[in-house]
């Protein structure tokens, strides 16, 4: 009975090793079931609790931050298993074998049938001294792979919330377009009376009812494009994870950033996706140093305890057990060039890591001065626009001046009008535009994620 707690302890390890397999199908896991309550990445919202709560549905809901919250749960898994690999490993298994032997007589009949079962029990214990650093290389690769996995997770959230910001804007300018639309197809139908009067009074040829006979189409068409713009940005938006669409946007009341005096660069290097590819460099460093060591000897120590029986009883009620240990040296003591190769292999994968984080710091830079440059120009261009708005606006002052003065008709008011609302359409353009180069600029230079190693 000297074996029987460690046969015991075998035959447990053998069934929890076993996988759980209940014969159901598999179901697919749900966005919302790999949902968590989070810190948010995006941090710009403008102020909009609309937009705020349009964040933090796509956060929750969008497919493709659930599969990268799940890459970063299976990193967590790959670095839990480098780590088991590292110590004391522990092995068990059981067996039951059952036969049944019958002679044949010469006659043709079967003679007496015997019956044998066996039973089996064994357990391993496996260590390996990481004299070469093998383990260690491999668990440093693991650590930073995971931490490589957790910023694209990071930058994932981000790329959905800038989709989710321009879709808000593309959302708000549509539905300006469309009452702009529909206070022109207004405006252009009072004046059409009065261009038809002056026409058959012979007052004008009738090219400028011909011209405002066109404008009313034009805003129609215009009408019609801005519905389809609304209901393509709720469809896009609905596609990113946002269940609820806001009742209004006021672009014009919401402020944006401030416009930076200058651009640092120095910061690009902690961006999420930045920092994600240097991580992978060291990680394939380390990789490489785990497969030059696998290529050397290394000394193994195994530890095995057997016992076999004729019945399950006989197994624990005293049965010799078999208990062996051994050292080994495993490895490549001799290489026809695998070895050679496959070292080769990681080195040309630490090159190519490398030159990837190189293009990622470098494809930053240039987004951020890019960022920079739009964001300057939008806000010129917006400024621009609403100087010529209040020209204009002065303009139709001074026309409804003349008007009451009786020296200008209606129709000179008209057109006053007209020219001011083609300035409020230019001023909605311009403002829409001014608003995706700030969620842009925010996007590539708002955030710093701090890059270490473990």
């Amino acid at each position: 009975m000297k074996y029987a707690g460690s046969l015991i302890i075998a035959l447990a390890l053998s069934g929890c090793a076993l996988p759980d397999f209940d014969g159901k199908p598999t179901v697919a896991v749900r966005a919302t079931d790999l949902a968590v309550v989070e810190t948010p990445v995006w941090l710009l919202n403008f102020g909009d609790a609309g937009l705020r709560r349009m964040l933090l549905e796509a956060d929750v809901n969008n497919l493709d931050v659930a599969s990268a919250r799940a890459r970063a749960r299976v990193a967590d898994l790959a670095l839990a298993q480098a780590g088991a690999s590292g110590g004391v490993q522990i092995s068990g298994a059981g067996g039951y074998l059952a036969s049944a032997t019958g002679a044949l007589r010469p006659d043709g009949q079967s003679g007496p049938r015997s019956k044998r079962s066996d039973f089996s029990a064994n357990m391993t214990v496996r260590y390996e001294p990481d004299l070469t650093g093998r383990l260690a290389a491999a668990l440093s690769s693991a650590t930073l792979e995971r931490e490589a996995n957790g910023l694209d997770y990071i930058a994932a959230r981000r790329t959905i919330a800038m989709a989710v910001v321009n879709g808000w804007v593309a959302l708000a300018e549509a539905r300006n377009q469309s009452a702009r639309a529909d206070t022109r197809i207004s405006m252009t139908q009072k004046t059409i009376p009065a261009l038809r009067a002056r026409a058959q009074n012979g007052e004008t040829t009738g090219t400028e009812l011909a011209t405002r006979l066109q404008d009313l189409t034009d805003a129609r068409i215009a009408r019609a494009e801005a519905s389809g713009q609304i209901a393509l940005a709720e469809a896009r938006l609905r596609a990113l994870g946002v269940k609820k669409m806001p009742a209004a946007i006021p672009l014009r009341k919401i402020k944006r950033p401030r416009i930076p005096a200058k651009t640092d660069l120095s910061r690009v290097g902690g961006r999420p996706d930045v920092c994600a590819a240097w991580l992978r460099f060291h990680a394939a460093d380390a990789a490489r140093a785990e497969t030059l060591a696998n290529t050397r000897p290394r000394i193994v120590v195994t530890s095995s305890l057997a016992s076999t029986a004729r019945t399950l009883a006989g197994l624990f009620s005293g049965n010799v057990a078999a208990l062996s240990n051994s050292v080994s040296i495993e490895g490549n003591l001799l290489d026809d060039g695998t070895a050679r190769r496959q070292v080769d292999q990681a080195r040309i994968g630490v090159a190519t890591a490398e030159i990837s984080w190189l293009q990622a710091l470098s494809a930053a830079e240039i987004a951020t001065l890019e960022a920079s440059i739009n964001l300057q120009s939008a806000e010129e261009r917006l400024e621009a626009r609403l100087a010529a708005y209040r020209l204009l606006a002065s303009e139709l002052e001074r026309s409804q001046a003349r008007r009451r003065g009786g020296l200008d008709s209606g129709l000179e008011v008209a057109g006053a009008e007209f020219a001011l609302m083609s300035a409020q359409l230019e001023i909605d353009a311009a403002r829409a535009t001014a608003f995706r180069a700030a969620a842009q600029w925010y996007d590539v230079f708002g955030t710093e994620t701090e890059c270490r190693l473990p």
